[in-house]
């Protein structure tokens, strides 16, 4: 497992990950977070407060080893 800055690169991911966990939310019928502007994430990235978790070579979305970006 390594831990590393998100970069730029990673915006369209980052939303992808956003767009599940509020689904599940809402199926759980739960408060969902808001849409956020893509603007905060990058200042997030810019200002080194974004990571991602790779595991394997991958970037896993949530638990479902289904959806993973392959990095390797």
């Amino acid at each position: 497992m390594t831990i590393l800055n998100s970069d730029i690169n990673d915006v369209p991911t980052i939303f992808e990950m956003y767009r599940v966990a509020s689904a599940y939310m809402k199926s759980k019928n739960q408060v969902s977070w808001p849409d956020f502007p893509r603007e905060l994430v990058e200042t997030e990235i810019y200002e080194k407060r974004q990571w991602k978790i790779i595991i394997d070579d991958c970037l896993h979305l949530g638990n479902d080893t289904k959806r993973r970006i392959d990095l390797g």
